[in-house]
């Protein structure tokens, strides 16, 4: 290059900076940073403002409670006409994407699909924007069937790509967990398997597109479309992936992450040896991952082939949030696992029940409310620790997980002691703690008639676990409780359902301990004869009643 090009090339690079400059200095003189260069570009009117603030007061008027819903759509209809050509960028504005939710969640069939004709083109960029993810949640919560699988379908690769990134990592779970069906879960998980490399995604493209085996593992799915050269490939592609969301907490929370996790674990085709480097990073991560079904699974698989080291970091990660583990519809499941397949008891009372100890009564009186209908978990770890591995109240569809794992037993790490002398050694650390919880709420717990297992079904096997440790007078002490005054007070402000169920598992808890419960009856007699004419199943257990008198008697006299 000749002196004269250089000088020239010199010469445009001075006059373009200096162009840049000019722009700048007219923004604002004293703009010296990016950041203040970048509020000075914010600081011009918009074209837009101007509709913006003429719509703000019908905004206001819309969201009132008291504005009527034939109102709430002429409104809607006078601010699509002053937004019809700029609803795609108010919908990427905070100040004007709350005003196309609103003319979403309360416009009529017609007012939605103008909305989504307007935005239909332009849904891979509003995904990626900060406040156009909150318009296509409402475009997923109120748009139509057909409208809903086309949004999915063509936010496909953008869904994928922002699964991994902490700023679109919710509006991926929210898609993912609520609007997907089966087939769409299975495309996205796909597509996430190999997204790191493009020539396996060519490769694989038209597959991708067919419909995919819901039944199979999908990482073996692929495999198995895949040649073998490329198998290591693969594996190292998914491997990769992984990586990057180890320090991504909300990304880590995420239902698809999650189903990823447990695909690379219970896959038939990597070696036990990768599946412990994986699990390795994830056992200290066990809090984000406990609230899906996946995710529990995965932290199932988890604790079954780590060892002591992994178990405790579980335990460890769940410190802060142990209540609502124990109380979670999956979370449940991982204590259980962890109770099964843990010798170090001691470690298990310090770290997964003591520290629950204190709040036991307030977990067990907010789920016994009668205003209070959540979903009750809590009680199943104690099952568990009271009956064992029984089919009478761990369903097999739900909990074969735990108990028989998916991996073959090269790859498990099994306990060394038995599972009754594993129970019996942290029963004994609580017992007093559940003596305590049957004497505070054992009406409550008899009369639940909504969970499965019963809440009533914990205070029946504590009563069996007392009689085996020869504690006959903490039964009595407990059922005496229950038919006190003041709980027959409340069982009577009960409904018929809560009563009969309270009446059902005494009858049951006779039969199984027939002097103890008669014995301890025997001094509400009077009450459970009134009683029997108003309830049938009273009237059993007042017969349960008289015959063990009735033999009582016979047994004297001989």
């Amino acid at each position: 290059m000749s002196k004269a090009d250089l000088l020239s090339k010199e010469a445009f690079r001075t006059s373009d900076s200096n162009q840049r400059r000019g722009k700048h200095a007219t923004l604002g003189k004293d703009a010296t940073n990016k950041r203040e260069k970048r509020a000075c570009v914010r600081s011009q009117p918009s074209p837009l403002d101007g509709a913006i603030t003429s719509i703000k007061p019908l905004f206001e008027e819309m969201r009132q409670k008291s504005t009527s819903k034939e109102r709430k759509q002429i409104l809607i209809d006078e601010v699509l006409k002053k937004l019809e050509h700029s609803l795609v960028w108010c919908a990427r504005r905070h100040d004007a994407a709350r005003v196309v939710e609103i003319a979403l969640k309360h416009g009529s069939s017609e007012q939605r699909g103008r909305i989504w004709s307007a935005l239909t083109l332009e849904l891979a960029r509003l995904v990626e924007t900060r406040y156009g993810q909150h318009v296509i949640r409402a475009l997923v919560q109120y748009g139509t069937g057909a409208q809903r699988r086309a949004l999915i379908s063509s936010l496909r690769e953008s869904l994928v790509r922002l699964a991994t990134t902490q700023d679109g990592a919710n509006i991926v779970d929210y898609v993912y967990q609520s609007v997907a069906n089966g087939q769409e879960r299975r495309s996205l998980l796909l597509s996430l398997l190999v997204h790191r490399d493009r020539g396996l995604r060519k490769m694989l493209a038209k597959r991708l597109e067919q419909p995919a085996d819901l039944n199979g593992n999908a990482l073996d799915w692929l495999l198995g479309m895949l040649e073998q050269p490329f198998h290591r490939r693969l594996i190292e592609c998914c491997r990769q992936q992984l990586e990057q969301v180890y320090d991504k907490p909300r990304v880590l929370s995420n239902a698809l992450v999650h189903e990823f996790l447990w695909t690379m674990l219970s896959s038939e085709r990597l070696e036990p040896r990768e599946k412990r480097e994986i699990g390795q990073e994830f056992a200290s991560r066990a809090l984000y991952l406990y609230h899906t079904n996946s995710g529990s699974a995965a932290l199932i698989l988890l604790i079954q082939m780590g060892d002591t080291k992994w178990r405790k970091e579980c335990v460890k990660a769940f410190r802060e949030v142990l209540p609502e583990v124990w109380n979670s519809k999956y979370g449940h499941r991982v204590i259980l696992a962890l109770f099964t397949w843990t010798d170090d008891t001691v470690m298990l009372s310090k770290g997964l029940v003591r520290p629950l100890l204190p709040k036991l009564g307030q977990i067990f009186s907010s789920t016994t409310s009668n205003t209070i209908t959540p979903l009750v978990h809590a009680h199943v770890p104690f099952l568990y620790l009271l009956a064992g591995e029984t089919t009478r109240y761990f369903h097999p569809t739900s909990y074969n997980c735990v108990w028989s794992p998916q991996l073959v037993s090269v790859e498990t790490v099994a306990p060394k002691k038995e599972s009754l002398l594993r129970r019996q050694e942290v029963l004994e650390s609580i017992s007093e703690a559940l003596f305590e919880l049957a004497l505070a709420h054992g009406a409550a717990l008899l009369c639940d008639c909504r969970a499965s297992p019963r809440l009533g079904t914990l205070f029946v096997e504590l009563c069996l676990y007392w009689d085996r440790q020869s504690q006959s007078e903490r039964i009595s002490r407990a059922l005496s409780n229950v038919m006190n005054e003041a709980s027959w007070e409340a069982l009577e402000a009960r409904d018929i359902r809560q009563q009969n169920e309270l009446f059902h598992q005494l009858n049951i808890l006779g039969k199984l301990l027939p002097d103890t419960v008669a014995t301890c009856m025997k001094a509400f007699e009077p009450r459970l004869a009134r009683l029997a004419a108003e309830h049938e199943r009273a009237e059993q257990l007042y017969e349960l009643l008289k015959n063990h008198e009735i033999v009582q008697v016979g047994h004297s006299s001989k």
